[in-house]
């Protein structure tokens, strides 16, 4: 009797525990939205975080950012590219030697031909005519002095080619001292802040003047380094140059000098 009354008891207390579990359940599951609609509203970028980040990125703002010194740097970039441009233009082989005056050089040549040789470089004005016509101008010399003053133009000729170089040179050697120039700039801007405001834990106050001192100092780099590969790249090819046309008007002035001495023996 006992036994038959302890699992009646029993069985009501399960009864009981299951008519209220679904009561508790939705108790607790009410709430449960709430909590899971507040992170999704806080995760949500807005649009002008995005177009704020959009246009921190630009390299308008960042150029900026840069501070005063970046103009400097922006007037050395404008020069490069125009020298440049001009050296790509005037150093092109066609327009130092004319493939009209170098196709005749090519063949063999007498002393009688001198005042045809001359007015060949006249009709084709250029370093390999004017080098040329130098040489043919010493025609009653020996023949060391025809090649020195070949020579002698060569080297009036490698300096005029040059001389549109140097303003590389030049850009390549003065923008990275600007860019350090600005960037010791911004590092006395940076440390006039913390001396004023105290802000060696508020990276937002410091973030302007460290700018200055990076992006200056990039800038400057990304200017000087195509510069100074430009201008080793324009004085190599101007010198290269020069030597073609040394070879090709030594040729030259060997076989008429050489020509002339059977005449000069004949004579005597």
């Amino acid at each position: 009797m006992k036994t038959l009354t302890i699992l009646t008891f029993l069985l009501f207390t399960l009864k009981t525990a299951q008519a209220e579990e679904p009561v508790d359940g939705t108790l607790a599951a009410a709430p449960a939205p709430d909590d899971s609609s507040q992170p999704e509203t806080a995760v949500v970028p807005r649009a002008e975080d995005k177009q704020s980040a959009e246009s921190g990125r630009s390299l308008y703002e960042q150029f900026r950012r840069g501070g005063l010194w970046m103009y400097p740097i922006l007037v050395f970039s404008f020069v490069a590219m125009a020298f440049a441009m001009e050296r790509m233009i005037n150093l092109r082989r066609t327009k130092i030697i004319p493939s009209a005056l170098a196709g005749e050089l090519n063949g063999n040549f007498k002393s009688d031909q001198v005042d045809e040789l001359t007015e060949l470089c006249k009709s084709n004005p250029s370093c390999l005519g004017r080098i040329l016509q130098s040489g043919l101008g010493r025609i009653g010399l020996p023949l060391a002095e025809m090649e020195r003053a070949s020579d002698e133009q060569s080297q009036r000729e490698l300096y005029d080619l040059r001389k549109n170089i140097r303003p590389l040179g030049i850009v390549a050697n003065v923008a990275p001292m600007l860019g350090l120039l600005g960037t010791i700039s911004g590092m006395i801007s940076a440390f006039e802040v913390v001396a004023t405001h105290g802000a060696l834990g508020d990276p937002k106050l410091l973030s302007g003047s460290i700018s200055e001192a990076l992006l200056t100092t990039g800038f400057g780099l990304t200017i000087a380094i195509p510069s100074l590969l430009l201008f080793h790249y324009f004085r190599g090819k101007s010198e290269n140059l020069i030597v073609e046309i040394s070879d090709m008007t030594d040729h030259v002035l060997e076989q008429v000098g050489q020509s002339r001495e059977p005449e000069e023996s004949e004579d005597e």
